[in-house]
């Protein structure tokens, strides 16, 4: 009996080069490297940019007393002269953000989210290089464990492709959030007249109380007034948050009446831009690293698996006749290059085969028609 043959990795095959068993461990660490910067840098930001000179003023009797009793200026000047970032985004800053679920209703979807963020875009990546650097250096014998590190390749080539999730998800973004706003005032008044029920609905939300609107409005302690003067400013205010609290067809009436007495001038554009910034470019060229990486160790394991199919279609050729390589004509039913794996051992040509069937055939009476 022949000695099994002992187990060895994809790194010291034969059939793999030194310098691709080299490239296979320093492309892993690169990668391992670009993943884990990106992660850390600013990957991208919300830029805004805005000139806008806006005037309006309260012009009709019953817009200037309402908006005296609620403590808003009568003339507006509104001028915005912006041209900066709002927001830079880290990978650290959006989990921390789905985690704390601001602005968001479901805390627990969002923690949830938050969750998945980190096992597929901060841990996934680099589990996945080291099981591909682990199975090219793992040791396995040959036969089943070829096939062992072949499927293995396989079920971490399907799921590799998670690493590309953040790089659509930002080119998404960049692509899509490209806004520009022309300001119109006369618009933007016209649109707070007509949705007025749902802006109060709102900000009853957020102050159910006739007191805590108007301490917020007045910027005064109306819960407990210090001074006549702002006691008698609070009950004007609650005058009129009770009207538009408890009373829906104020919205509809007099206050649309009271927006439409606001007299309006000027414009001018805001934009909104997504860019991405330097954390973004290295963990793209990780991922794409990461999939080339991939493919090599493919590629390798290949060669490996053909190699290994051809030394043992060799031996067992000269084990089987020695000296006669037509010995598959006396009455073989395979011919002597045929294998257990057929993908990587179906001999040295396609001809080789036609030529066997047709010869056998001929030797045992048959035919070909």
């Amino acid at each position: 009996p022949q000695p099994s043959p002992a187990p060895s990795s994809l790194a010291g095959a034969a059939t793999t080069p030194r310098c691709a068993a080299l490239l296979v461990s320093a492309l892993a660490l690169t990668t391992h490297g670009l993943f884990l910067y990106g992660q850390i840098a600013p990957m991208w930001r919300l830029h805004v940019q805005a000139d806008v000179d806006v005037w309006a003023n309260a012009t009709t009797y019953a817009s200037r007393r309402t908006f005296a009793a609620l403590g808003l200026d009568t003339h507006n000047h509104l001028v915005l002269d912006r041209d900066d970032d709002v927001q830079t985004f880290t990978y650290a800053f959006a989990v921390r953000r789905l985690w704390d679920a601001v602005g968001l209703p479901d805390r627990a979807v969002s923690r949830l989210a938050a969750v998945l963020l980190v096992l597929f875009s901060g841990v996934w990546p680099h589990l996945k290089l080291l099981l591909l650097h682990g199975t090219f250096l793992a040791r396995t014998k040959p036969g089943r464990g070829f096939r062992s590190r072949t499927a293995s390749l396989y079920w971490l080539g399907t799921f590799g492709k998670w690493t590309l999730a953040d790089v659509f998800v930002v080119c998404a973004l960049i692509g899509v959030v490209h806004l520009d706003w022309d300001v119109d005032p006369a618009a933007v008044r016209d649109g707070l007249a007509a949705e007025l029920p749902v802006l109060v609905g709102v900000a009853r939300s957020l102050y159910p109380s006739y007191a805590g609107a108007c301490a917020a409005l007045l910027r005064l302690p109306c819960e407990k007034p210090d001074s006549l003067v702002h006691r008698t400013k609070c009950l004007g205010c609650e005058a009129v948050v009770h009207e538009a609290y408890d009373h829906p067809h104020w919205a509809r009436g007099a206050g649309r009446k009271v927006l439409n007495g606001v007299q309006t001038d000027g414009g001018g554009g805001v934009s909104l831009r997504v860019a991405g910034m330097e954390g973004i470019y290295p963990f793209c060229a990780a991922a794409i690293l990461s999939l080339l990486l991939g493919v090599l160790i493919d590629v390798l394991d290949h060669r490996a698996r053909r190699g290994a199919a051809a030394d043992a279609s060799r031996a067992r050729g000269r084990g089987r006749d020695r000296g006669c390589r037509c010995g598959w004509l006396l009455g073989r039913s395979s011919p002597w290059w045929d294998d257990d794996d057929d993908d990587y051992a179906i001999g040295s040509s396609w001809c080789h085969s036609v030529a066997a069937s047709i010869v056998y055939a001929a030797l045992a009476g048959g035919s070909l028609l």
